[in-house]
């Protein structure tokens, strides 16, 4: 489970950072609430939401100072970010970035990465896709309707999946080992 609260007790936390006099207050951040924070980011193991709730908790800020335009083609858009926990009276502490981490139990590459996307837009998830768009899957369903019909009458075919149940249709679809 790769993307799971690997320690829902918060065992392993350990305050990296001692911002006492400054305007962050990692210092009043306590172990129940990042056992609380990481519930509420963890609770359920899909990425996308993950990272949704991770945007959340972190502010997208653009530099008042604006860089030459060379520079932003080379390097892409400067974009600054702040880091928010929450405590038990759901008050947003304005925490350093090494407390996030800890906190969170996450990469600062991970993080990073958030930051863009939320920059961008929205967080989108492309490592998957629908089988209904996917050319392979249109391919076997090509293979499976010549083998049901290999003639080409139409009034052999099977009906489509609309009118009949898949399970119910007699056709050979454990030939190649997908069902539609």
């Amino acid at each position: 489970m790769r993307y799971t609260n690997h320690m829902p007790n918060a065992e392993d936390f350990e305050v990296k950072c001692k911002h006492l006099k400054t305007a962050l207050q990692c210092h009043e951040v306590s172990t129940e609430d990042v056992k609380r924070v990481r519930e509420f980011v963890y609770r359920q193991p899909v990425k996308t939401i993950i990272d949704n709730k991770i945007a959340h908790l972190i502010e997208v800020k653009h530099p008042k100072r604006k860089k030459s335009e060379e520079t932003l083609t080379n390097k892409g858009q400067a974009i600054r970010l702040d880091y928010f926990l929450r405590n038990i009276n759901s008050k947003r502490l304005l925490v350093c970035q090494k407390m996030f981490l800890a906190a969170l139990k996450i990469s600062q590459r991970n993080i990073l990465t958030i930051g863009k996307k939320k920059a961008e837009g929205q967080i989108i998830e492309r490592r998957g896709e629908d089988w209904e768009d996917n050319e392979t899957f249109a391919w076997y369903k090509n293979q499976l309707n010549e083998r049901r019909n290999p003639t080409g009458d139409e009034d052999e075919t099977c009906p489509e999946s609309d009118d009949v149940d898949p399970e119910l249709c007699d056709c050979a679809e454990e030939d190649i080992g997908l069902k539609i």
